[in-house]
């Protein structure tokens, strides 16, 4: 048996949530879309407000990773924050259920 099949022989496969599947995407799409910050509000600020929205909405998690990513770049981009946190109306990150193509998503 190879040396990684040995490594990999004791560890269990761990199941990933919707949740934390839509977490690691966001931390590895999260240089792009902190690419197109703008002046009034820090990525680090931006992004904290991002995982607080999925946290507080967790129908988000069962939307399709790409539409929560593309309205968090649409935030990022207008320089707004996902308010769903904070209750003050700036940007309202929603899920909604899409009949054309039959699952979650966000708008």
């Amino acid at each position: 048996m190879g040396a990684i099949a040995q490594q990999a022989q004791g560890r269990q496969m761990v199941e990933m949530t919707p949740k934390k599947n839509l977490q690691m995407l966001m931390r590895k799409s999260w240089p792009r879309i902190a690419s197109v910050v703008g002046n009034n509000i820090s990525p680090d600020r931006l992004y904290q407000m991002c995982v607080s929205a999925i946290n507080k909405t967790p129908k988000l998690a069962e939307c399709s990773p790409q539409s929560v990513l593309s309205c968090f770049m649409t935030c990022s981009a207008l320089g707004l924050e996902p308010s769903n946190v904070d209750g003050l109306g700036r940007a309202y990150v929603l899920p909604f259920y899409n009949k054309k193509s039959g699952g979650m998503e966000a708008t």
